[in-house]
This record gives C-alpha cells, structure tokens and sequence, in this order.
C-alpha cells in the first residue's frame, strides 16, 4: 500500500474509491490518468505499464443525470527506480521470510552477500 504522495518502485497501481450520493443516485465514475482526458472507470481501477517518475489519478463521480462533480479526487504518487543493491536486499528479504533450511539459507546468504558487495 503506497500513502498519497509516496514513492513505489512498482509500475502498477490498483486504486480504489466510492463517493456519497448527492440529490441524485452516483451513476458511475471517470478517471484521468496524468491529466489524460477523463474516460469511465470502475473501482478498483488498474493502471499499468506506468515509467518511472511522478503520476496523478483523477476522479469524478457522475450522477444519474449526467453532472459531474467539479472537484476531482486526486491521488499522486511517484516510480522510482529500483538500483541493484536495492533489489538484492529485497532478496536477502524474502529469503529471510521463506524460513529454508540451514544448509539453503547458508548457501544463499553467500551468494546474495557476494553480489551485494559486487553491485556496491
């Protein structure tokens, strides 16, 4: 879960929202992906493939007679980029989680402690 304005090294987000109906019944959603032309979304909303660097949803609920609300729920956050030693200290991570014999864990934690020297 990334906090609004945080950093992720993912290139996929899945955002989700609802609004509160007003004098009429919510009739749907539109986004706008990095100020990209509003188009009909669903919650949760997938975005994919995004590069690196800053990105901004946003939101507008529409009523059942078409008005749309003038202030959009926004959400920004930013990829950054993964270094290999950032990824191979994920590794080390996970291995820790996975709980591999002693034997394994040994011979993992050499290999992964040699190339996070080599990549330093």
């Amino acid at each position: 879960m990334i906090q609004n304005g945080g950093t992720t090294t993912s290139s996929s987000i899945k955002i989700t929202f609802s609004a509160t109906a007003g004098t009429n019944p919510i009739a749907g959603f539109q986004c706008s992906l990095d100020n990209s032309p509003f188009s009909s979304c669903n919650s949760p909303a997938s975005f994919n493939n995004l590069a690196v660097g800053p990105h901004k949803v946003a939101v507008v609920a529409v009523d059942a007679k078409g008005n749309k609300d003038p202030n959009p729920a926004t959400f920004g956050w930013t990829v950054g980029i993964v270094t290999p030693t950032q990824s191979i200290q994920q590794l080390i991570q996970l291995k820790h989680s996975m709980h591999f014999g002693h034997a394994t864990d040994q011979t993992l934690d050499i290999r992964l402690n040699i190339a996070l020297r080599l990549a330093q």
